[in-house]
């Protein structure tokens, strides 16, 4: 388990990580084991609004779009990525209560 911790810590930092990876970081992680920072409920909590998240996903095509990370030039000449686009998207709903 430490050397798993320890592999974690190395991914880097997770405020600029965050960029990079705007959905998940590097990923998600549920752990499967209790501790003292992780109790069952806390476990059981997110893995459930981990699924609720992934239920309320749908695909979504574009025609003719094969890079979702290629520059745009703007009218106003500033310049943005589909991708970018799509992380500054707000549900209406951000924080669902889990029962």
């Amino acid at each position: 388990m430490d050397k798993l911790k320890e592999a974690l810590y190395k991914l880097g930092d997770p405020d600029k990580a965050q960029h990079h990876w705007p959905i998940t970081s590097h990923f998600i992680i549920v752990p499967l084991y209790e501790s003292k920072a992780w109790p069952h409920n806390k476990i059981v909590t997110m893995a459930k609004l981990h699924m609720a998240t992934i239920n309320k996903l749908s695909p979504l095509y574009i025609k003719n779009l094969e890079d979702i990370n290629k520059h745009l030039t703007l009218s106003d000449g500033l310049t943005l990525t589909i991708h970018q686009g799509f992380n500054q998207v707000k549900t209406q709903q951000a924080n669902p209560s889990i029962t």
